[in-house]
């Protein structure tokens, strides 16, 4: 599954349900943002690891440059 933001894991956690109700495996969830409400725990509970590139609190850390860590450049984007 992918989806853009995860807050408590809610609606992930009932299409992870909808999902094995249907027999599919292999059910793995991505966002780009973890918003750190619980969704990572909620997941655990149905044995669906959660990928996340940025949490909220990496995004608070950006806000004050002097305790940012150091962002990765991509060479194709230059981002």
């Amino acid at each position: 599954m992918v989806d853009d933001v995860a807050g408590t894991g809610a609606a992930l956690e009932r299409t992870v349900g909808e999902l094995r109700r249907q027999q599919h495996s292999g059910v793995g969830a991505f966002v780009v943002l973890y918003r750190q409400q619980g969704a990572a725990e909620a997941l655990e509970h149905v044995d669906c690891p959660l990928t996340a590139p940025f949490r909220l609190e990496d995004l608070a850390l950006l806000r004050r440059p002097e305790q940012a860590p150091e962002l990765a450049t991509s060479k194709r984007t230059g981002t």
